[in-house]
């Protein structure tokens, strides 16, 4: 989406229901409302998860100085995947604000399975 927008790979945000930015998923009942998704195949689980699998609903802000406001910083840390965010955003807010967050070293690796 961004290189269709002709915007830089780390600007912009995407806001999906379910996540720490908007936790209630309840919300998908008024977006289905109003996009009339169920014309084009989507469906709610009774917990309110969108059907088909794999599909997203999303608010989308491509402008630069979006961000990400469950977040202590509201940036993304530097050498971090953007996919990888929501992963370590409780991480992030116990990290002392003496320092910015996007330029401390955040380790967003996958946890070893056991």
């Amino acid at each position: 989406m961004r290189s269709e927008l002709g915007i830089a790979p780390d600007q912009g945000r995407r806001y999906s229901w379910g996540y720490p930015a908007c936790p209630d998923q309840s919300e998908h009942e008024k977006v289905f409302a109003l996009l009339d998704a169920e014309s084009i195949g989507m469906r709610l689980s009774s917990g309110y998860a969108v059907e088909p699998e794999q599909s997203t609903v999303a608010i989308v802000a491509h402008h630069p100085q979006a961000v990400y406001f469950g977040m202590s910083s509201g940036f993304l840390p530097k050498g971090s995947a953007p996919d990888q965010v929501i992963s370590v955003s409780e991480l992030l807010t116990t990290i002392s604000d003496s320092e910015p967050a996007e330029e401390q070293d955040v380790d967003v690796s996958e946890p070893a399975a056991s």
